[in-house]
């Protein structure tokens, strides 16, 4: 168990360094894009981002977790898995692109932007087949290729965004962007794979492509779901207001979904794990002690962020976007608190992934994608981008809580009350030094005071164990312990 925890946590600095390449790019990327095509046309561009984010889960088709679970344990076939899931995101490409030009005609699109829109799927297919070839990085447990292929393309995409916006290419060349990085992706990871880990087959094996298929219809309705309750609120903001509400709504969702990539760069480097141990039926007591631990430090780091944002929501908004869109603080607000039950949401659906039990994840994104849609039509005619905030955040809770059932009943029952009340106590300590000493020291300063309180409390109230401890240490890459020493 020692060897698989260091192992984990060593993969998980690779992962981290990943996924924080693209949240950093997520961010930097939208902070260039409002900033250069203002509020309006922002709104027209968020717009038909929104339209690809929201396919983008029938061009993967869940595909993603299986292709990781069943490499994990079966890696001599690992070039007929991956084959077969790039054969699955071409097929499901050509269901996007007919409910794409659906979507244009119901909106009324002119040309122009109906080739913008195109453009953005073209991006999202290209990261897809990506990630679909990356499977085989986390699968093999080696995330320093991983770590690789995310930080090129996404390197590549923050230098085009800057050339679009000196050369004044306008919306277009953004999305241009979008599809030469993620193509430069796809083919260093070809690259890659082909010269450190397996040969590629380039024929498609019907009975692999069958078995991803049907493992994964009941992930991509889940997470089609998902995705649909994430941005069926800007389908009903651009219904019933403008795009500027638009932009007031997406703006800031744009920042904070970066961050969901976060608890990933976790979960893919313990999938494989995770996988051996939901195969082996005596082996669920370790799985119940990874959820309890993953579960601990989700509450842990993401409290104090929380809780930092929303103090600073005006001044973080105003420096990430511009003063035009100060009116966004507001949203940004209520939808920085969507952090904490999306991050365990991607922790549960993988653990109920890896016990096979992935078809009540249908179920509980589908009472989620209720919930937003009638709280979406209350809400949003009536409040706009506020009224679609409270929407997202409190059907993000009732998944959670759907969710949190169904992992109860299939594997462990976690006593969320001893698990959180230490850090809630740490953080009503950080938000009271914050009003004490509010315009009395430098922000820097303060938040970093602030946030050394936080792990103070939490280390002096004993809730960081001694196993905890050794984990921490085990991550640390050998050279840097021989030069401490």
């Amino acid at each position: 168990m020692k060897h698989a925890i260091n192992r984990i946590a060593k993969n998980t600095v690779y992962s981290t360094i990943g996924r924080a390449s693209e949240a950093i790019s997520g961010i930097l990327t939208i902070m260039l894009a409002t900033r250069y095509l203002g509020v309006k046309v922002f709104g027209e561009y968020a717009f038909i981002r929104v339209i690809a984010f929201a396919l983008t889960p029938i061009i993967a088709f869940g595909s993603l977790r299986i292709l990781i679970r069943e490499i994990s344990v079966k890696k001599e076939h690992a070039s007929e898995f991956v084959i077969s899931g790039l054969a699955l995101n071409v097929l499901t490409s050509i269901v996007v692109w007919i409910i794409a030009t659906l979507i244009a005609f119901f909106y009324r699109m002119d040309s122009t932007t109906v080739i913008a829109l195109y453009f953005a799927l073209l991006s999202q297919v290209l990261y897809i087949m990506t990630n679909t070839l990356g499977t085989v990085f986390i699968a093999y447990e080696n995330m320093v290729y991983d770590a690789a292929t995310s930080i090129i393309p996404r390197t590549l995409t923050i230098l085009l965004f800057v050339l679009v916006a000196y050369l004044d290419l306008g919306m277009m060349g953004l999305l241009i962007s979008l599809v030469i990085a993620n193509a430069i992706g796809v083919l260093s990871t070809i690259v890659i794979l082909a010269y450190r880990f397996t040969k590629i087959k380039w024929s498609v094996n019907f009975k692999y492509f069958a078995f991803i298929f049907r493992e994964s219809l009941p992930i991509a309705i889940s997470t089609f779901l998902s995705q649909a309750y994430t941005y069926i609120n800007v389908f009903q903001i651009k219904i019933y207001w403008d795009a500027v509400q638009v932009s007031l709504f997406q703006a800031p969702q744009r920042i904070i979904a970066p961050l969901m990539i976060v608890p990933n760069a976790f979960l893919f480097a313990t999938v494989p794990t995770l996988s051996r141990l939901g195969h082996e039926s005596n082996a669920r007591m370790q799985l119940r002690f990874a959820y309890r631990k993953a579960f601990k430090y989700i509450i842990i780091i993401t409290l104090p962020f929380c809780i930092y944002a929303t103090i600073n929501a005006l001044k973080i908004v105003s420096l990430l976007f511009g003063e035009k869109f100060s009116e966004s603080a507001a949203s940004f607000q209520i939808l920085l608190w969507t952090v904490i039950p999306v991050f365990i949401n991607a922790l549960i659906g993988f653990l109920i992934t890896s016990i096979n039990k992935q078809k009540v994840l249908t179920i509980s994104s589908s009472i989620c994608f209720m919930t937003n849609c009638v709280l979406g039509f209350i809400l949003v005619k009536n409040y706009g981008n506020i009224g679609a905030s409270w929407a997202f955040l409190i059907s993000c809770m009732v998944l959670f809580m759907v969710n949190f059932y169904y992992i109860s009943k299939y594997l462990y029952f976690i006593p969320v009350h001893h698990i959180v009340i230490q850090p809630l106590f740490a953080g009503l300590t950080m938000y009271l030094f914050f009003i004490l000493f509010a315009n009395k020291i430098n922000i820097a300063l303060l938040g970093v005071c602030a946030f050394l309180m936080y792990f103070g409390v939490l280390f002096l109230s004993n809730t960081f164990t001694s196993d905890e401890i050794e984990i921490f240490k085990s991550a640390i890459p050998a050279r840097f312990k021989k030069n401490r020493n």
